[in-house]
């Protein structure tokens, strides 16, 4: 199993497959956890955070539950099912933001270099253009 050291975390692969994030104090978090977080803190809205997802309500606040408790703090303020960023939850937010787009930047640019694509004559621009293309035809 590679690692891939990050501040006080690190990535790596484990029987959850390649998308679980192992934090220096246990516990595991995937990808649809923090995709599901992000949508909820964009919308601060139970409801309409799940219904975009295409989830159930009660799948996301388990995310969000499960989230919080691996991170020992809260993330949310709740006030029925519209929610405030708390102070960690903010902090996280940017995180979480810059990860996710790292990676979709990453898929992007392995997708690219499969098409015989040259990555290194491509400006930021394009590249965050072309992430929104549809590789599956190719």
């Amino acid at each position: 199993m590679s690692l891939i050291n990050y501040d006080k975390g690190r990535i790596a692969q484990s029987e959850n497959g390649p998308t679980s994030l192992t934090v220096a104090l246990g516990g595991t978090m995937n990808l649809s956890q923090l995709n599901y977080f992000k949508k909820l803190a964009e919308v601060l809205h139970y409801t309409r955070a799940a219904q975009e997802l295409f989830i159930t309500q009660p799948t996301l606040s388990g995310a969000i539950s499960s989230l919080e408790k691996e991170l020992g703090a809260p993330l949310f303020e709740r006030n029925g099912r519209s929610v405030l960023l708390t102070p960690y939850g903010e902090v996280f937010y940017e995180h979480v933001c810059l990860a996710l787009r790292a990676i979709d930047d990453g898929v992007a640019r392995v997708k690219l270099e499969t098409l015989g694509i040259e990555i290194d004559a491509l400006t930021e621009e394009q590249i965050t253009y072309m992430n929104s293309w549809d590789f599956s035809q190719a």
